[in-house]
């Protein structure tokens, strides 16, 4: 590849890296000046080490060399998120006196790294001394990944010149990788690993200490999850727990703990956004962007606004947070620098509980670049890092790249008439380091940017005065029961079962609605956050020696008040049952109360998905198999004798009607057209073929000639012979992994005066604690194996 100077001459690569910093300042006058290109930022020459608003502290950045994306021998550098295992080196973490061009800088890692490790996560302690980054050494070719090195946590001190790993054991910094640190005010350090310290001890628990948590749909790619340990790297504890990845944690002014969750699990809302708790993990809600991905750049092939995931979060003394707004991949690196309104909104055009009518949007860009959160060139560049300096200015230091294209063998700026060349395309980025001032729309450089490199995490080692509040750990028997603690459990309380997203839906004059189709919540709302408004259980209205005190729901006066119950003790524990006693109407004068009924495992006469039957501890798991637990309910037999205990009266064993052969072995058509036989299936072998019956759409079948043969129906009009067609009738299943509730195909055949109800006993054919099993499987999401590790190896 060459490239051209500003007077448009063809140079070869190595001379254009020369001479890269001197084109720099041309190619920023064309592309970057006040008019042109739609960027609107005016470009400074710099900050000279006598500028009286240079900011006086130093600042850290990595330094990290591009990979020629034209060999095809080189992988490229992972830009994706998502993936935190990867190994982009090599890199160094340089420190730099002063916010200035002039001002000299250190390479404060390449004393351990000799130049071939990787760094990541740079992160400023409050008072601007230190400085904790994660490196890994360099990987080893061939090795399997549990060899490879690990991700380790490094703290450097300025005051002492000294770099060392926090975790000082060789075996505990290898037990997973490290990465995002950050101070809490008490000196600890919370961070994020894959070593899941909490979760792996339950895997212990049940023996699987093999195994980690891996990522949802990809069981491959371990989770990384929030984690604390002393400033020593001792004591580490786990703190935060997901199926995906808990990232980029910071704090708010209030000591909470504000970090990007994936969501890769909740249909239509899969994302990267923001959360809340406190340090110790309680608390844990949602506080910003679940329904507000769709804020990106207009996608022209749509017209809709693209997605975009949000990241990097940091506060300002204001305490709205800053963000880098992205996509996944494809953007080079970049995105756009935003600042959300988190006090006031939960969503950019939905409001919080001191906000209700707030319609924002809460979302305001930071920059007048015209910077595009969708794959290819961005005509006002692109950003990498965005940090909020507190000096009262709302200036930030960025790391940006302007934008470039490739036309056949030359770099040209984006100005509008090389946008509409054709062919073209963008070119490698550019990352330099640059203070942004949005009240003056100037981007002045600090550190210019070199052609084959990338300048990004840039951060500020300024004192943060004050502090943010510091939450202690909650103190078991002081904050919370200490019973709870020595049974290892705790309290879910629900106020309102129809409360579920900011609306009460057993209200039918509440009037829930959802936003209209095509605006930034797509028919969505932000439910479950303590700030979005008042629950809309509130509780009594007021206190009585007999009644539950003011604001306490039934639930937590019952709890409280240890309600005696008519039948049996109180279910106040856990339990793997479902046990009834009404202790509300039973106890009223003139009432007799609802008839109390318990659904119980050990009614069972097939497999137990549970070893817990009459007991319960923090270890009691019910895990629901369909091969093991569900299929079975099929072949049990259900056969009535008469008195002389050999004549068969009725038989409502579920494979004597629904299989394709009967009695005699001759063929038949399953009644139903429901086959619950466990033979392989037609969709995939491996799994029963009842299975398949039950979740998936079937073909009719009909008897023809001893064969069952699919019944066909009139088609679709052939688009080349013109003729008519036959295609199978499909029939639709009768359960729903969505749900026993969507399932009602399934047990609408078990009520009373349906086909499967036995009038006589007054019962289904499949009895109340067979239904309670099905219903909960389905509820499970109607899975073939409900725990990962059941799976038959093929």
């Amino acid at each position: 590849m060459t490239a051209v100077n500003d007077r448009g001459l063809e140079l070869p690569r190595r001379a254009f890296r020369a001479c890269a910093l001197a084109a720099f300042v041309a190619v920023l006058a064309t592309a970057c000046s006040s008019g042109g290109a739609g960027n609107g930022v005016a470009i400074g020459s710099g900050q000279s080490t006598n500028d009286p608003v240079a900011p006086d502290f130093p600042i850290a950045y990595v330094r990290r060399p591009l990979r020629d994306t034209t060999d095809p021998t080189v992988d490229p550098l992972e830009d994706d998120p998502r993936v935190q295992r990867v190994w982009n080196g090599p890199a160094d973490v340089f420190v730099r006196e002063r916010a200035s061009p002039s001002a000299l800088e250190k390479n404060v890692t390449e004393r351990v790294t000799k130049g071939l490790w990787d760094v990541r996560d740079l992160e400023p302690s409050f008072d601007g001394k230190k400085l904790l980054f994660s490196m890994r050494a360099p990987l080893i070719p061939n090795a399997r990944e549990i060899r490879q090195p690990k991700w380790a946590i490094y703290e450097y001190d300025l005051e002492q010149d000294t770099l060392r790993r926090v975790i000082q054991s060789d075996i505990v910094a290898g037990q997973g990788h490290d990465v995002s640190p950050h101070y809490l005010p008490d000196g600890r350090i919370l961070f994020s690993s894959s070593r899941q310290r909490g979760s792996a001890a339950i895997l212990i628990d049940e023996g699987k200490s093999q195994y980690a948590q891996g990522i949802e749909g990809n069981r491959n790619l371990p989770a990384f999850v929030l984690h604390v340990m002393n400033p020593d790297g001792t004591n580490i504890k786990q703190v935060s727990y997901n199926r995906n990845h808990d990232l980029d944690p910071t704090l708010l002014p209030t000591g909470e703990v504000l970090f990007t969750r994936w969501d890769n699990y909740a249909a239509g809302n899969v994302g990267m956004h923001f959360y809340t708790m406190n340090p110790d993990g309680s608390t844990l809600q949602l506080l910003y962007g679940r329904n507000s991905h769709l804020t990106g750049t207009v996608d022209p092939a749509t017209g809709l606004p693209s997605a975009v995931q949000f990241l990097q979060p940091r506060t300002r003394p204001d305490g709205k947070v800053i963000a880098l707004a992205r996509p996944f991949t494809d953007t080079e690196f970049g995105g756009d620098a935003v600042l959300i309104d988190v006090g006031n909104y939960v969503e950019n055009t939905q409001g919080s509980g001191n906000n209700p009518g707030g319609r924002g949007p809460a979302q305001s860009r930071l920059v007048v670049n015209d910077v595009r959160t969708i794959p290819g060139p961005s005509p006002g560049g692109r950003y990498s890092s965005v940090f909020p300096l507190w000096d009262g200015t709302n200036r930030l230091l960025v790391s940006w790249t302007l934008c470039r294209l490739v036309d056949q063998t030359r770099i040209v700026p984006c100005t509008n008439t090389n946008l509409n060349l054709p062919n073209v395309q963008t070119a490698p980025p550019l990352y330099g380091v640059f203070i942004y001032d949005p009240g003056q729309n100037t981007q002045l450089p600090i550190v210019a940017p070199v052609e084959g490199m990338m300048f990004t995490e840039v951060v500020a080692l300024q004192p943060r005065t004050p502090p943010p509040a510091a939450i202690p750990d909650a103190v078991a028997g002081i904050d919370y029961s200490a019973a709870l603690a020595t049974e290892g459990v705790g309290i879910l309380n629900i106020r309102s079962v129809y409360d579920y997203d900011g609306c009460d839906r057993s209200d039918t004059s509440a009037g829930c609605a959802t936003p209209p189709t095509g605006t930034a919540l797509a028919g969505a709302v932000a439910g479950g956050i303590r700030t979005l408004r008042i629950a809309d259980n509130a509780g009594a209205l007021v206190a009585t020696a007999v009644r539950p005190d003011a604001g306490e729901t039934m639930a937590e006066y019952r709890a409280r008040a240890q309600l005696a119950c008519t039948a049996r003790p109180c279910a106040m524990t856990p339990s793997m049952n479902v046990i009834f006693d009404d202790v509300w109407t039973a106890t009223t004068p003139g009432t007799g109360g609802n008839s109390p009924f318990a659904f119980l495992y050990a009614q069972l006469a097939t497999p137990i998905p549970t070893d817990c039957v009459d007991r319960w501890e923090a270890r009691c798991r019910g895990v629901i198999h369909y091969p093991t637990h569900i299929s079975p309910l099929w072949t049990r037999p259900r056969v009535e004798f008469a008195a002389d205990g050999i004549t068969v009266v009725s038989d409502h064993t579920c494979v004597s009607c629904h299989s394709p052969t009967d009695a005699a072995n001759a063929r038949r058509v399953p009644a139903g057209q429901l086959d619950l036989t466990n033979g392989p299936g037609d969709i995939n072998q491996l799994r029963m073929k009842s299975f398949e019956q039950l979740l998936f759409t079937r073909q009719a079948v009909q008897l023809n000639m001893g064969a069952l043969q699919p019944i066909l129906v009139p088609g679709p009009i052939d688009p080349v012979t013109g003729l008519p067609t036959l295609v199978p009738l499909d029939l639709q299943p009768p359960m729903s992994g969505g749900g026993a509730n969507a399932s009602t195909r399934f047990f609408s055949r078990f009520t009373p005066g349906s086909s499967h109800f036995d009038a006589a006993a007054g019962l289904p054919w499949l009895d109340p604690a067979e239904l309670r099993l099905v219903s909960e499987w389905l509820d499970l999401g109607g899975q073939y194996y409900n725990d990962p590790f059941a799976v038959p190896i093929p």
